[in-house]
């Protein structure tokens, strides 16, 4: 049984509304770590993600507000004339739409972004994905809407790729490094990001190739969704950084015997004497790179 329009655009602004409320929260809190936390703690903000947090903020309140506007529209004003929903001239239709692409499209630069920050700003490397980015772009703003949700899930393989490189770095320094991996923290917060975002968009593209009504739940859903994967980044590993450095702060350095030293010299001084081990103090403050954690 095929599901009603009206039910679909009933459902998709009850799931809409709800995600848009988790929006807000990560919204408000990515804000003020970014604009007053990061400040404390010496770092100038990164005005890029900034814009990023509000542009997501702003279309993310946008798309439920409309989306509420015209439901009131339909079910108040015109006494359940669901027409509205197919017409897609009407400005609350244009502006949804609107919404629902350029969400994706910021979501999508923002992981050749960190892809390009996390592997050394190396050109190379990142042009492959940028054209993928342009081609998803502008397959999603012009007719071929299906083709540019393929190509923004095929981009979002760049996710994997940011993972496995933290994953190299971390294993290449894992024998220098006292305490918790901390790139192994950015990695796995990466990756539930990466994959919260890779979900909604492969379920968004299979209700809209097979042409459902679902398609009107998930559309405002990928929105939010969007929104609240990229907040997540910054919270969370500000959050565990913190406590990690808190941690840290209150233990005392380790000590351990380095090596024991030895005379090949028998006619020395020493050469009579016990040979004692050296120890060595080692301590150590670590500053987390901003360049690698929040993909500056």
């Amino acid at each position: 049984m095929a599901l009603p329009i009206g039910t679909a655009r009933l459902l998709g602004i009850f799931f809409t509304d709800i995600l848009l409320g988790m929006h807000l929260i990560t919204f408000f809190n990515a804000l003020w770590i970014q604009l007053f936390r990061h400040r404390e703690k010496g770092r100038r903000p990164n005005w890029l993600l900034i814009a990023v947090t509000l542009a997501m903020g702003i279309i993310g309140i946008l798309n439920a507000g409309t989306d509420l506007a015209l439901n009131n529209q339909v079910f108040v004003v015109t006494g359940g004339d669901v027409s509205l929903y197919t017409d897609l001239a009407y400005w609350m239709n244009l502006v949804q739409d609107l919404c629902m692409i350029l969400q994706p499209i910021i979501g999508d630069a923002m992981l050749v972004y960190r892809f390009w920050a996390v592997y050394g700003r190396r050109w190379k490397a990142t042009v492959p994905f940028i054209l993928l980015w342009l081609a998803a772009s502008s397959m999603m703003i012009t007719i071929i809407p299906v083709f540019g949700e393929t190509a923004s899930c095929i981009l979002t393989y760049s996710t994997a790729l940011i993972a496995y490189r933290l994953w190299t770095v971390g294993r290449a320094v894992r024998a220098h490094i006292i305490g918790r991996r901390r790139l192994q923290l950015v990695m796995r917060v990466v990756i539930e990001s990466g994959l919260l975002y890779t979900i909604t968009a492969i379920v968004f593209l299979g209700t809209t190739i097979s042409k459902s009504n679902a398609d009107y739940v998930f559309g405002g859903v990928a929105v939010q969704i969007t929104g609240i994967a990229f907040n997540l980044i910054i919270i969370r590993v500000t959050h565990r950084l913190a406590t990690e450095d808190a941690d840290e702060s209150n233990t005392e350095p380790s000590t351990f015997v380095l090596d024991t030293l030895t005379s090949n010299q028998p006619n020395t001084v020493s050469a009579g004497r016990d040979n004692l081990p050296v120890h060595i103090r080692i301590s150590r403050h670590t500053e987390a790179d901003g360049d690698i954690v929040f993909m500056k």
